[in-house]
Protein backbone atom coordinates (compact mmCIF):
# COMPACT_ATOMS: atom_id res chain seq x y z
CA UNK A 1 0.00 0.00 0.00
CA UNK A 2 0.89 3.54 -0.47
CA UNK A 3 2.08 5.54 2.29
CA UNK A 4 -0.47 8.12 1.70
CA UNK A 5 -2.92 6.32 2.01
CA UNK A 6 -2.02 4.59 5.01
CA UNK A 7 -1.67 7.92 6.44
CA UNK A 8 -5.25 8.89 5.78
CA UNK A 9 -6.51 5.37 6.61
CA UNK A 10 -4.92 5.53 10.37
CA UNK A 11 -7.08 8.27 11.45
CA UNK A 12 -10.30 7.29 9.66
CA UNK A 13 -9.91 4.00 11.40
CA UNK A 14 -8.95 5.89 14.77
CA UNK A 15 -12.07 7.89 14.41
CA UNK A 16 -14.54 5.10 13.74
CA UNK A 17 -14.05 3.68 17.07
CA UNK A 18 -16.13 5.75 18.83
CA UNK A 19 -18.92 6.12 16.50
CA UNK A 20 -19.38 2.38 16.35
CA UNK A 21 -19.03 2.29 20.40
CA UNK A 22 -21.87 5.27 20.23
CA UNK A 23 -23.94 3.49 17.73
CA UNK A 24 -23.84 0.04 19.68
CA UNK A 25 -24.57 1.70 23.09
CA UNK A 26 -27.53 3.45 21.14
CA UNK A 27 -28.69 -0.02 19.73
CA UNK A 28 -28.57 -1.62 23.22
CA UNK A 29 -30.98 1.31 24.52
CA UNK A 30 -33.39 1.29 22.35
CA UNK A 31 -33.53 -2.87 22.65
CA UNK A 32 -33.94 -2.43 26.06
CA UNK A 33 -36.75 0.22 25.40
CA UNK A 34 -38.48 -2.19 23.27
CA UNK A 35 -38.24 -4.81 25.70
CA UNK A 36 -39.20 -2.62 28.48
CA UNK A 37 -43.00 -1.85 26.07
CA UNK A 38 -43.52 -5.23 25.68
CA UNK A 39 -43.51 -6.02 29.07
CA UNK A 40 -45.84 -3.80 30.07
CA UNK A 41 -48.55 -4.50 27.03
CA UNK A 42 -51.69 -5.54 28.53
CA UNK A 43 -53.55 -8.08 26.53
CA UNK A 44 -56.43 -6.93 24.39
CA UNK A 45 -59.00 -9.46 26.12
CA UNK A 46 -57.64 -7.50 29.23
CA UNK A 47 -58.75 -4.33 27.56
CA UNK A 48 -62.18 -5.76 25.79
CA UNK A 49 -63.37 -6.50 29.47
CA UNK A 50 -62.57 -3.37 31.17
CA UNK A 51 -64.35 -1.75 28.17
CA UNK A 52 -67.40 -3.83 28.69
CA UNK A 53 -67.26 -3.96 32.71
CA UNK A 54 -67.20 0.23 31.72
CA UNK A 55 -70.44 0.28 29.62
CA UNK A 56 -72.28 -2.30 32.29
CA UNK A 57 -71.87 0.79 35.11
CA UNK A 58 -72.05 3.70 33.03
CA UNK A 59 -75.78 1.85 31.63
CA UNK A 60 -76.16 1.88 35.98
CA UNK A 61 -75.37 4.87 36.25
CA UNK A 62 -77.96 5.94 33.37
CA UNK A 63 -80.61 3.73 35.00
CA UNK A 64 -80.21 5.37 38.48
CA UNK A 65 -80.28 9.19 36.65
CA UNK A 66 -83.64 8.15 35.26
CA UNK A 67 -84.95 6.43 38.52
CA UNK A 68 -83.91 9.96 39.73
CA UNK A 69 -85.52 11.96 37.77
CA UNK A 70 -88.61 9.64 37.95
CA UNK A 71 -88.41 10.36 42.15
CA UNK A 72 -87.83 14.21 41.72
CA UNK A 73 -90.92 14.11 39.13
CA UNK A 74 -93.19 12.75 42.51
CA UNK A 75 -91.80 15.76 44.49
CA UNK A 76 -92.63 18.29 42.34
CA UNK A 77 -96.60 17.18 42.63
CA UNK A 78 -98.68 18.43 45.53
CA UNK A 79 -98.89 15.94 48.61
CA UNK A 80 -102.07 14.86 49.65
CA UNK A 81 -104.28 16.98 51.82
CA UNK A 82 -103.41 15.86 55.34
CA UNK A 83 -106.39 14.84 57.12
CA UNK A 84 -107.91 16.45 59.80
CA UNK A 85 -107.77 14.45 62.83
CA UNK A 86 -110.28 16.34 65.59
CA UNK A 87 -113.26 15.64 62.24
CA UNK A 88 -111.98 11.99 62.34
CA UNK A 89 -112.53 11.45 65.36
CA UNK A 90 -115.57 13.26 65.84
CA UNK A 91 -117.21 11.41 62.86
CA UNK A 92 -116.10 7.95 64.36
Amino acid sequence: MRPEIIAVLIPVIALMIPIVALLTKHQQRMAEIIHQNQRVQVPASDIQELKSEIQALKEIVHQQAIALDDRSDLRTTTPPPVPDVARRLIEN
